[in-house]
């Protein structure tokens, strides 16, 4: 790596043997200080982009780079591991206008990235909304709850015991009231 700072630069300028001007030798000294700090930043440049190419080889074959932050949902559940592309393939693109600077360019990926989130978010949420919903029936809560004993009932039946009259009838009121009062709640 290229070490040239202030001092070394300084030192150059004031070993020169010749007859040049205190503004050219200034001149000078600005020529040399900027030129050592492109190197510098050309050296950082290039460590840096190495890094980048070996960051996309592990995302490509499905890893996460050092340093980044694997996928973690903001809200575990296992609806999220329902399909989402149903009927056909989705698409996110992203356009950037012509004359758009690198700034820009990871400005707009960076909302429209988070734009996409939310789209996805919207859907889950409403799917997920609508199968809640179903699940929360009063009417389905109260079979789901009824069904053991009448299963139970029948199992009885099938086997032709000899059994009181409404044994099983008692047991089917009780775990509908259970069943209410829990709904209420």
């Amino acid at each position: 790596e290229m070490e040239m700072d202030e001092e070394s630069i300084a030192d150059i300028i004031k070993g020169m043997k010749c007859s040049i001007s205190s503004e050219a030798k200034k001149e000078i000294h600005g020529i040399m200080r900027d030129f050592a700090k492109d190197c510098r930043s050309y050296l950082k440049t290039t460590d840096k982009l190495a890094q980048v190419k070996d960051h996309l080889i592990i995302i490509g074959k499905g890893g996460c780079p050092p340093g980044h932050k694997p996928f973690k949902p903001g809200h575990e559940c296992k609806e999220l591991n329902h399909t989402m592309c149903k009927q056909a393939a989705k698409s996110y693109t992203i356009d950037l206008p012509l004359g758009t600077t690198y700034r820009r360019a990871k400005e707009i990926l960076h909302m429209e990235s988070m734009k996409c989130e939310l789209e996805i978010d919207e859907l889950f949420y409403e799917e997920l909304k609508a199968s809640k919903k179903k699940a929360t029936n009063f009417e389905k809560f109260i079979e789901d709850c009824t069904r053991p004993a009448q299963t139970q009932a029948q199992l009885v039946s099938e086997l032709d015991l000899d059994c009181p009259a409404g044994l099983f009838g008692q047991t089917n009121k009780v775990t509908k009231e259970m069943a209410v009062h829990m709904y209420r709640k």
